[in-house]
C-alpha cells in the first residue's frame, strides 16, 4: 500500500492510497467468502462453491465492489494512523 499526502487548504489534506495486487488479494478473498455465503450456485452447498465459479456467476466487478467495502475503511484508518 502506497500513501501520499497532499496539503490542500489550512486544515485539509488529501490522502492518496494506492493498493497493489498482493494487498488487494486478501480483500478479494474476504469478498468471495461473503458473496459465496449469500448466493446459491447449482451443485454446491451455500458457501462451498469455488472462487472461480462464484466469480463467473456474480462477475469480477461485483467481487471488487464487495472488496471495496472492506478495503476503504481499513486502508483509510491505516493511512491516517501512518500520517499522524
Amino acid at each position: 500500500m502506497k500513501i501520499t499526502r497532499e496539503d490542500e487548504a489550512q486544515r485539509q489534506s488529501v490522502l492518496n492510497i494506492e493498493m497493489e495486487e498482493p494487498d488487494l488479494e486478501s480483500y478479494l478473498h474476504r469478498a468471495y467468502q461473503r458473496v459465496a455465503q449469500k448466493i446459491k450456485v447449482p451443485g454446491f452447498r451455500p458457501g462451498k462453491a469455488p472462487r472461480n465459479v462464484v466469480e463467473r456467476v456474480v462477475g469480477r466487478e461485483s467481487l471488487l465492489q464487495e472488496a471495496l467495502e472492506f478495503m476503504i475503511p481499513e486502508a483509510t484508518a491505516k493511512a491516517i494512523q501512518q500520517e499522524e
